[in-house]
């Protein structure tokens, strides 16, 4: 295998035993933050981390602090975006790109990490 293509694959091998052992025994992503590229244009970072469509919950209401939708404690969604949203619009080291939230179904919307759990 060429060289150049075998660096991402071991950076993503790597990525996702970081992630793996950081949530070990816990149902809560918080521990990942940081651990991600900032603005991943692809969905690779999350792909790599076997974050991309796993199911998860919102802990607590949450307001805005500059976003145009609130989000509701007990709400469940996908880490995930829908085209034509692109991961550059995410901080993936302070939060996630979640879809299908009843408060913006057909979006996706910026939740921190430490407001969300595995459903």
């Amino acid at each position: 295998m060429h060289e150049q293509a075998l660096l991402p694959m071991q950076r993503a091998k790597q990525l996702r035993e970081r992630i793996e052992a950081a949530l070990a025994g816990s149902d809560a992503p918080a521990p990942i933050a940081g651990m991600l590229m900032p603005n991943a244009i692809s969905d690779t970072e999350l792909e790599a981390a076997g974050l991309l469509g796993a199911r998860v919950q919102v802990v607590a209401d949450h307001l805005g602090e500059g976003r145009p939708v609130n989000l509701r404690g007990g709400d469940i969604g996908h880490i995930g975006r829908h085209y034509p949203v692109t991961g550059s619009l995410f901080d993936l080291t302070e939060e996630a790109p979640v879809t299908g939230l009843s408060t913006l179904p057909f979006g996706a919307l910026g939740v921190p990490w430490r407001l969300l759990r595995r459903a």
